[in-house]
């Protein structure tokens, strides 16, 4: 019974504690990005058909997940032409 109701507790506080996701998706546009003052480093990137390494920096720039950053490359890739 006294392991029972230990278990029970532990799962309670597992679920009241439960961690979130370190690093949330974060939506950000096109627009939003050029504002920032470093955002000619992606550009240049682009320019030079790193496009791997564009997406690595707009990660450290703007904190975005991998999925979020492929994204906004694609949008800019996508404006150009």
């Amino acid at each position: 019974m006294e392991y029972l109701l230990i278990a029970v507790i532990i799962i309670l506080l597992l679920f009241i504690f439960r961690r979130k996701p370190a690093n949330p998706s974060v939506n950000i546009t096109v627009a939003k990005a050029k504002e920032h003052p470093r955002f000619r480093e992606i550009e240049e990137l682009l320019e030079q058909d790193k496009d791997v390494h564009a997406i690595k920096r707009a990660r450290e720039l703007y904190g975005l997940s991998l999925v979020d950053g492929k994204k906004l490359v694609d949008e800019l890739k996508q404006e150009k032409g």
